[in-house]
């Protein structure tokens, strides 16, 4: 996290009463990430620099078969084998559901 000047953080229960807020809390929450994203001013260089597959560049680091296999031994020897048919399972499962590639792909499918 880095540190950012001139900025105030506002939390919206400050600005919009709960009463209102069941009424226009749609419009309330859209104009809130309107002015959050507006905040957000870069350069063209700078969202360059951002990366277009969050899941199958960070993550994929994370659910290598070695990596993933250390966790789930981790998982298995938890509060003494409590564990460890949960860990069976989910080794079992998580390759079919694990498509990085396909949650990198979501926004553009919405």
């Amino acid at each position: 996290m880095e540190y950012v000047d001139h900025t105030k953080m506002i939390h919206i229960y400050e600005n919009v009463e709960p009463k209102a807020l069941k009424k226009v809390e749609l419009k309330v929450l859209q104009a809130k990430a309107a002015m959050e994203a507006m905040s957000l001013k870069f350069t063209q260089e700078e969202k360059e620099e951002f990366t277009e597959k969050p899941f199958s560049e960070l993550f994929a680091h994370l659910f290598r078969k070695d990596t993933l296999g250390s966790m789930i031994t981790m998982l298995r020897q938890l509060d003494d084998g409590k564990l460890a048919d949960k860990a069976d399972r989910f080794e079992e499962i998580f390759p079919d559901h694990a498509d990085l590639v396909r949650a990198d792909r979501i926004p553009d499918e919405l």
